[in-house]
């Protein structure tokens, strides 16, 4: 056995490079599960202090109970810890407790408790958040989004690991098929020859797991560092509770310290297991690794015609080398999928946060609910002349319309079922009216490709000869929504558009005039909408934009119903200060708000940032670990088949000529990869998509740029690859080259 495992110690520092390749591919597998399963760990603590910071420390409680209840409760031996709290407005006392060994049957317990000490007691609260963080319970969507992520990526860096080692190993086992020869025949047993190269994965196991899990939590330790001072705002924000502390979690480390050695001994034992079984004459005359059929190595003549002679030679060469073209493609096809899978990652977690963290781009906002037209053109003039700053302002007025339910898409419709929004005739009912600015209307009308003369002199005028007489208006519909559906966030396009849709609709106001409103255009993405319309795309409505002076006409003598301002402001708290005279000035009454969002701002780009480093930096690492495994396979491929150049040299191949072979080789290795890749890359994207969509709805998006880069640089890194490590058969001499064939 100490025999075996010397054999091992030298064949590992005889292929220094194959070794450090294969040990740098396990450091970066165990540090990235480490850090991966740290991070996950932290926030879920994080989530953890955060509610018992905001909603306290119990798992359960009951009232109304009495002080000596109470206190006999918390000494009971079931309970963990307890206190008591009084409701201020009824005078109830409540008893809440953390149940020791909580578990699933915290309620029977609760109530059994409270028959014991507290018949009377008939209010009872569970705190289930903090449960769920707890592993008691399952958890709430964000939760189960976490797990889900931190599931996910372990996945994908363990199948990034397996291929990078398992590559390793079976190139080691080709390359020493002669050596088990010749173990064999001086009688080396099967069980010898296994040992040799377990070995090899024990001894690496033991350098390179210890080094992961320390460089795991110097990442984990770092990504929190940065992540707090990022964060450190909002964190302030909350009194502190989002501070997410570094966790040493002991079973996240052997976890992936038992993953990765399981990868290195599984990888390891399948070459181990067909070199011990390879009998010592077919070992030492390479018998596997030579012996092929005529049709094993037919290219189609087609390959001949497109390609010449050098590239159905290198046709054939990937045909007769098999199996290290195969190690090759499977190294390649990973390199894709961890590149598509870690670009679409941080694609989906930007649109996730996106959704929340919206930036507008503004630093002061302003809202006036209920008030009439006159009181807002005070408040528009008197806001547009405070200087050093760009304000735009919108205004909306609910209204009224016989919309039938096929206008709404499948989406809205799902989104609507069973909720009050139709009328008695089987009509929709949900519409909103919409102006702004001059200036604001212009983007609209951009976004949505028309021209604003359209809306203009006798062109507004829809209908003329109709029952709405003139009463005829040309707007463009919103057709987006960004809504809440039971905790998730989701959007979706509400309405089935066509240009020219017609709708008589009625203002909520007396007297009820009826307009026929047109719409010419529609905007359905957010990035087009100016800001100063964005609030109403969380509104569930059909909303309708249309001119100032059509709006005047439709809302005449009557209370709008809501107005935004937004804005950019050099000094935002002066700004709003004066605002707030302005506002108070008009209406000293009045039901308005004027919020300096500067704050805001840097909180959304700071977490912008925050995703933007995460992102590169998990890909970066994802690409590392496969752009390793490629380099190591084809670096050592070309190693093994020197004597081969070697052979087409002497029979006049020329240099010229091999480099073009190889250059073919390099492009037969991109297509093949990239045929497996590409479709593999998409379902497991398309699973990621929807890890996501269990807390944030999102459109579905092909990742085509990931596609196209990844594309480019796997034929990159293969011509690359290939051309430096041909270089090695400068200055050989081809005689010994050739020899070596029989050594």
């Amino acid at each position: 056995m100490k025999i075996m495992f010397s054999l091992a110690v030298k064949q590992l520092k005889k292929n220094k490079k194959r070794t450090l390749i294969t040990v740098i591919g396990i450091i970066l597998s165990v540090s990235m599960l480490t850090a991966v399963s740290g991070l996950v760990e932290a926030t879920r603590e994080m989530m953890r202090q955060t509610y018992i910071m905001h909603g306290g420390n119990y798992h359960v409680g009951f009232s109304p109970v009495t002080e000596a209840q109470a206190n006999d409760i918390i000494a009971d031996a079931r309970v963990e810890s307890g206190y008591t709290q009084t409701n201020a407005e009824t005078g109830e006392t409540w008893v809440l407790f953390r149940i020791r060994g909580v578990g699933r049957n915290y309620e029977e317990v609760t109530v059994q408790i409270a028959g014991s000490y507290a018949p009377d007691a008939v209010n009872f609260r569970y705190n289930k958040e903090l449960m769920a963080t707890e592993g008691v319970i399952a958890g709430d969507n964000s939760l189960t989004t976490m797990y889900s992520i931190g599931i996910v990526l372990g996945l994908i860096i363990i199948a990034g690991s397996v291929i990078v080692i398992a590559n390793a190993f079976n190139i080691s086992a080709s390359e020493r098929v002669r050596q088990f020869g010749v173990l064999k025949s001086a009688g080396a047993t099967k069980r010898q020859i296994r040992v040799t190269v377990l070995a090899e994965g024990i001894i690496l196991s033991a350098l390179s797991v210890p080094l992961g899990i320390a460089a795991g939590y110097a990442v984990e330790w770092v990504a929190l560092w940065v992540a707090n001072g990022l964060l450190y705002e909002v964190n302030m924000l909350n009194e502190g509770a989002l501070l997410i502390k570094p966790t040493l979690s002991a079973a996240a480390a052997l976890l992936a310290a038992l993953l990765s050695v399981l990868t290195v001994l599984l990888s390891a034992w399948f070459p181990a297991g067909k070199a011990a079984k390879m009998s010592a004459l077919d070992a030492i005359n390479l018998t596997s690794e030579i012996k092929i059929k005529p049709r094993q190595v037919k290219t189609s003549p087609l390959t001949g015609k497109l390609f010449g002679f050098e590239g159905s030679l290198a046709a054939k060469a990937l045909k007769r080398n098999r199996r290290k073209y195969r190690a090759t493609v499977i190294s390649l096809t990973v390199s894709i999928v961890l590149f598509i899978l870690g670009s679409g990652f941080g694609s989906f977690l930007s649109s996730s946060l996106d959704m929340i963290y919206k930036d507008f781009g503004v630093n002061v906002i302003m809202n006036y609910p209920g008030s009439g037209l006159t009181e807002l053109s005070e408040i528009s003039s008197g806001l547009a002349k405070l200087p050093g700053a760009e304000i735009a302002g919108s205004k909306m007025l609910y209204a009224s319309a016989n919309i039938p339910l096929s206008y709404l898409t499948r989406e809205a419709a799902l989104y609507w079922e069973g909720e009050d929004i139709t009328a008695a005739d089987g009509t929709a009912d949900i519409v909103e009216i919409i102006t702004a600015d001059n200036a604001v209307f212009e983007q609209i009308c951009k976004s949505a490709n028309v021209n604003p003369d359209l809306f203009t002199g006798e062109n507004a005028n829809v209908n003329p000869d109709l029952s709405v007489g003139e009463n005829g208006i040309k707007g463009i519909l919103i057709n987006f929504c960004l809504l809440d559906d039971a905790g998730k966030r989701i959007t979706f396009k509400p309405f089935n558009y066509q240009t020219g849709d017609k709708f008589a609709v009625s203002r909520n106001a007396a007297p009820p005039s009826v307009y026929e409103i047109e719409l010419s255009g529609e905007v359905s993405d957010i990035d087009d909408l100016p800001t100063a319309i964005a609030p109403y795309v969380q509104r569930e409505s059909l909303n309708i934009v249309v001119p100032e002076k059509s709006f005047a006409k439709f809302a005449a003598d009557a209370e709008v119903s809501m107005a935004y301002w937004v804005g950019v402001a050099e000094n935002p708290a002066s700004f709003c200060a004066e605002a707030n005279s302005i506002f108070e000035s008009v209406s000293p009454n009045g039901n308005y708000y004027v919020v300096n969002y500067e704050q805001n701002a840097r909180i959304t780009q700071s977490i912008n940032l925050l995703i933007t480093i995460f992102i590169y930096s998990f890909v970066g690492m994802l690409s590392l670990i496969a752009v390793t495994s490629v380099l190591g396979t084809i670096s050592t491929n070309i190693s093994l088949r020197l004597p081969e150049f070697a052979m087409l040299s002497s029979v006049g191949m020329t240099p010229r000529s091999l480099k073009r072979m190889l250059n073919f080789e390099s492009l037969f290795y991109g297509l093949k990869a990239l045929a497996f890749g590409l479709p593999i890359s998409f379902v497991l994207y398309y699973i990621m998509y929807r890890a996501f969509e269990i807390s944030v709805k999102f459109a579905f998006v092909l990742p085509w740029q990931g596609m196209l880069i990844c594309s480019a640089a796997v034929f990159i890194i293969t011509f690359i690859t290939m051309r430096y490590s041909s270089n090695i058969l400068r200055g050989k001499n081809m005689v010994e080259l050739i020899r070596n064939i029989n050594i």
